[in-house]
């Protein structure tokens, strides 16, 4: 869970990210957000402090990638997603050019996360309310990736996503100072 001064920072600098209205559907997922994906070094510095913190944390956790330097350069892409009440993803796994992890923060809002067994998301094997701090760890790479249902209860929801695009050439920026994250 974040700490409260680091949600406000990370929900402050996302409301300054630049969102475009996501295609609402995208093959044969149904989606409606506002959304903006940015090169990790590219992304605001409360950003950059966050994600180098996680891969700090993660760094023993995570399996070991296909690409050896995924887990030194993750995060290289993070992703601003802005719910309106009753909006979200229907069910669908995280493209499989992602690797290591994928870390989702929920900064405002009230969201649900659920785990399903398939498209149809008949049959729920894991149900999260995402509350303002709240973190949610994804295994990435495909198949591995959970089948998954993104909800928002009560709006406006931003949340920020921390991914290892195995198709990008970025790098990471040293972090700068730490926000307080216990």
């Amino acid at each position: 869970m974040l700490e409260n001064s680091a949600c406000q920072q990370l929900a402050v600098d996302a409301e300054h990210c630049q969102l475009s209205t996501a295609p609402p559907l995208v093959g044969l997922v149904r989606q409606r957000l506002q959304s903006a994906q940015l090169p990790f070094v590219a992304s605001p510095a409360s950003f950059q402090e966050v994600g180098v913190w996680f891969r700090e944390q993660l760094h023993g956790l995570l399996p070991q990638p296909q690409q050896p330097d995924a887990v030194s350069g993750w995060p290289n892409e993070v992703t601003v997603a802005r719910y309106d009440t009753g909006d979200g993803i229907s069910a669908h796994r995280d493209h499989a050019r992602y690797a290591v992890a994928i870390v989702i923060c929920s900064l405002t809002g009230l969201g649900r996360l659920q785990v399903v067994s398939d498209r149809k998301a008949l049959s729920v094997e894991q149900d999260h309310v995402l509350n303002p701090g709240d973190v949610v760890l994804l295994a990435a790479a495909g198949r591995d990736s959970p089948m998954h249902v993104v909800r928002t209860l009560y709006g406006p929801r931003l949340s920020i996503s921390f991914r290892f695009d195995s198709s990008a050439t970025d790098s990471i920026a040293p972090a700068a100072a730490r926000l307080n994250l216990s």
